[in-house]
C-alpha cells in the first residue's frame, strides 16, 4: 500500500470519529483529488473548520480554522472536500517551492483546476498570508509540464535571472519546416531533451533532431534526474549554453545564413501545414 492509499484510509478512520463536522482540506484533499504529492510525508488528516477555533494538531487530525464559500466545496467518494482550486492555494502555502509547483503544474495539465479558477481562489482572500509568493508561484506554472522531471527542472530556475523554460514546445526554422518537439526550451535557443523515468511527450510532433537544430543555430543540451542533484553547475550549464547559442546565431546572421524561427504552438505548427 503507498503512503497515499493508507492516508486516503485515515481519512475516512478520521471522518468516522469526528463530533463535529468537518471538510477535509490541504493535504489530505489533494489525496482525494489525486494530486501527485512529491516527496511529501503525509501525518494528521487535514480538516478546515468555521472561524471561531484555532489551527492545531489532536489525536491524528490538523485542524485549520477558515471560512469556506459555497464554491469552494465539493464532494469526492462521499466526502465533504475543499474544491481543486482551494484545495491547490492551501497547499501552496505549506509546501516548498518545488513540491508545490509539481502540484500545481500537474494538476493544471491534467485540467483539474485552471488559472483563472486558482486567481479567483486567490481574491476570495485578499488578506491570505503567503499570497504574494503563491502569485509567483502561479506566475511560473507551465501546464504543459507533464510530470515532476520537467517540474523539477524548470523549478532549478525559480528566482533566478531569466525566463524559466517551458516545456514541450515545437520548432520550426526559418522556412516553417518543423524542426521537433523540445522538452524544456530556453528563450534565447537553448533546446533541452530530458532523460528518466516519468518520461511522456504529449507533443503532436516528433521527438526535435539534433542536427537540425545546431544547423538552425540552436543549442542542444540534455539531462537527467541525477543532475538536478547539482542546480547550481545546472545553472552554469545552461547560461553558457544560451551564451553559446547566441555567438552561433551571429556567426549564422553574419554568413547570411537564417536562424531559427520562435517556438510554435503546435496548432499554429498544424495551422501551418494546411
Amino acid at each position: 500500500m503507498t503512503p497515499t492509499e493508507r492516508h486516503r484510509l485515515q481519512v475516512f478512520e478520521v471522518l468516522a470519529r469526528l463530533s463535529q463536522p468537518a471538510v477535509i482540506s490541504h493535504l489530505s484533499a489533494a489525496v482525494l483529488h489525486g494530486f501527485p504529492l512529491f516527496r511529501i510525508l503525509l501525518g494528521a488528516v487535514h480538516v478546515t473548520r468555521p472561524p471561531g477555533g484555532s489551527s492545531n494538531v489532536s489525536s491524528g487530525i490538523h485542524s485549520h480554522a477558515g471560512t469556506l464559500e459555497p464554491a469552494e466545496v465539493i464532494t469526492i467518494e462521499g466526502v465533504t472536500v475543499t474544491s481543486a482550486a482551494r484545495t491547490v492555494i492551501d497547499c501552496l502555502r505549506t509546501l516548498d517551492p518545488v513540491a508545490g509547483l509539481i502540484l500545481l503544474e500537474s494538476a493544471m495539465h491534467r485540467e483539474q483546476v485552471t488559472r483563472a479558477e486558482l486567481e479567483e481562489s486567490l481574491a476570495r482572500r485578499p488578506r491570505l498570508a503567503g499570497s504574494a509568493a503563491i502569485r509567483s508561484t502561479l506566475a511560473a506554472a507551465d501546464p504543459a509540464s507533464t510530470g515532476a522531471l520537467w517540474t523539477r527542472s524548470r523549478a532549478v530556475f525559480l528566482g533566478h535571472r531569466g525566463r524559466l523554460p517551458r516545456s514541450h514546445v515545437p520548432l520550426q526554422d526559418h522556412t516553417g519546416t518543423m524542426l521537433g518537439c523540445a522538452d524544456l526550451w530556453f528563450p534565447g535557443g537553448l533546446v533541452v531533451v530530458l532523460h528518466g523515468p516519468g518520461r511522456r511527450t504529449p507533443c503532436a510532433v516528433p521527438r526535435l533532431d539534433q542536427q537540425a537544430c545546431i544547423a538552425a543555430g540552436l543549442t542542444y543540451e540534455q539531462w537527467t534526474w541525477a543532475d538536478l542533484d547539482q542546480p547550481g553547475e545546472l545553472r552554469r550549464t545552461v547560461r553558457k549554453a544560451i551564451e553559446n547559442a547566441a555567438d552561433r546565431a551571429e556567426m549564422l546572421r553574419m554568413s547570411g545564413t537564417p536562424c531559427a524561427g520562435p517556438p510554435v504552438p503546435v496548432a499554429a505548427a498544424r495551422a501551418g501545414r494546411r
